[in-house]
């Protein structure tokens, strides 16, 4: 816990500089932001003692064999720049207002108005008729759609040009899509 009015993680970060627990890379960062600031030095001062005395008191314990491996191995990658990632795990279907039909977003780019989604069609869902005022793609991830007299199945890709418009695109077993269209569309 800590006072009210301090920030818990420059606390924390002080907290494990103190216990000298911070890796070396961690920990030459948290000195430079010390000699930046006095509000975490503060902290350091704060709770040094009670980390001391925390750590004095508990025996150390060695982890089981391969733990660091696998901790580490279990971490996502880390983003280098311009790379984003989603995982599958990442957030949650919504519902759109076309019943049957749901999208989790996985990103927005404002600077060229498009958007990419996965869209989830249940069984017997329809998105209906739209025109596009940018470029659609879509490819069928899992299931089948009909676009028109088209069916489309797992690993089929459609492109959709500017100016053109699409009919209603129906599934009858369900399916999931990924989708990348113009953000003018999240709003219909």
């Amino acid at each position: 816990m800590t006072p009210k009015g301090r920030d818990e993680r420059a606390d924390e970060s002080a907290a494990v500089f103190a216990a000298g627990a911070m890796p070396a890379d961690e920990a030459a960062a948290f000195e430079a932001i010390l000699t930046a600031g006095a509000a975490e030095l503060g902290a350091v001062g704060d709770f040094a003692p009670v980390v001391v005395a925390l750590a004095a008191a508990v025996p150390p314990v060695e982890p089981p064999p391969g733990a660091r491996e696998k901790l580490l191995g279990s971490l996502p990658p880390p983003e280098a720049a311009g790379v984003h990632f989603r995982f599958a795990g990442d957030g949650a279907f919504t519902p759109t207002r076309y019943p049957g039909v749901s999208v989790k977003l996985l990103h927005l780019d404002g600077e060229r108005r498009q958007f990419t989604v996965l869209m989830k069609l249940e069984p017997g869902a329809v998105y209906p008729a739209h025109a596009h005022d940018g470029p659609e793609e879509c490819v069928v991830v899992e299931g089948e759609i009909l676009v028109g007299g088209v069916r489309m199945r797992q690993g089929d890709y459609q492109r959709a040009e500017p100016g053109s418009e699409h009919v209603d695109q129906r599934s009858e077993t369900g399916a999931l899509l990924f989708v990348t269209a113009p953000v003018s569309l999240m709003s219909r």
